[in-house]
């Protein structure tokens, strides 16, 4: 009887040590530790020290069987200390930073820069989807029966579709690659026939684009906001083009330069909502000038 109560004892004992997992190996910008179950990449653990005040927030970053490699997001981490885990969507208030030790004789963290648990995770690479509409001009140069000019201004609001990956050198700097689809509707009148065969005052375009895009970006990240400037290089071709003002043989394939501004909004835990707007300006002849204006919003993933 005395055995087996202490052998049950024992298992208690156990169980009760590998509730959390434990630090085996520390250095200044990670941890490695054992687990019971094997984590997730991404997931969370605050550290503690040996009286179990919290110190430090750790990210897992790599995963071996049942050990994985941590980051250390802030604070610090010690040898043979439990980890506590974070819920996925877990937002850090100030209370949950201010309540964490740091290593040393000082008990109070250092001002720093509150953020939700997405922006923990914001010089990470991305990518996403989004959509919106499209303001277009063109004025082209049109021609009569008669040999008059004119020059006629079309418009028009459409739709496209953006998909986009970035690329992070540093956390202030990246490189977007990105893929599009336009359709382009815009309409006009001109004050002479010179449109439809020259039967007609109205004009019209239609576009339809496929277009990739090399954008260079700049970004700072304030709570959970992140904005940016960018400038960036389209190639753009037609995959259909018709036009009763203007000639669409030189739509089969063009390039356009562009500028943007945009707004990253953090949500859960490796997510956020991007907002952009952006000025496009293609190519351009003598008989024809065109610009556009995109306002986009979407969803993106760390």
């Amino acid at each position: 009887m005395f055995k087996i109560l202490f052998n049950t004892l024992i298992l208690l004992a156990c169980s009760s040590t590998w509730a959390n997992p434990l630090i085996t190996k520390t250095s200044r910008k990670s941890a490695i530790a054992e687990f019971e179950t094997a984590p997730e990449v991404g997931d969370r653990y605050y550290s503690t020290d040996n009286d179990g005040n919290k110190i430090g927030i750790l990210e897992v970053s790599k995963v071996k069987g049942k050990k994985a490699l941590l980051n250390i997001i802030w604070g610090s981490a010690f040898l043979d200390t439990p980890l506590t885990k974070l819920e996925k969507d877990t937002v850090l208030t100030s209370q949950d930073i201010e309540g964490l030790r740091l290593e040393g004789p000082t008990s109070t963290p250092p001002p720093i820069t509150l953020r939700p648990s997405d922006y923990l995770r914001s010089d990470k690479n991305s990518f996403g989807i989004m959509g919106g509409l499209s303001y277009g001009r063109m004025n082209a140069r049109v021609k009569d029966s008669f040999g008059e000019i004119d020059t006629v201004q079309m418009s028009g609001i459409s739709l496209n579709v953006y998909g986009y990956y970035d690329y992070l050198f540093t956390p202030t700097l990246g490189l977007r690659a990105a893929v599009s689809y336009d359709q382009i509707r815009l309409n006009g009148n001109s004050s002479l026939y010179a449109c439809n065969g020259r039967t007609s005052q109205s004009c019209n375009a239609n576009l339809d684009f496929i277009s990739g895009e090399l954008m260079l970006k700049y970004q700072t990240t304030f709570e959970n906001y992140r904005a940016w400037l960018g400038a960036g290089y389209y190639y753009r071709y037609a995959t259909n083009a018709s036009s009763s003002a203007v000639d669409t043989s030189n739509f089969y394939g063009d390039s356009a330069y562009a500028l943007d501004i945009g707004l990253d909004i953090g949500t859960k835990l490796k997510r956020y909502v991007p907002i952009s707007i952006e000025y496009v300006k293609p190519s351009s002849s003598t008989d024809v000038t065109s610009d556009l204006i995109y306002l986009r919003i979407g969803y993106a993933f760390f």
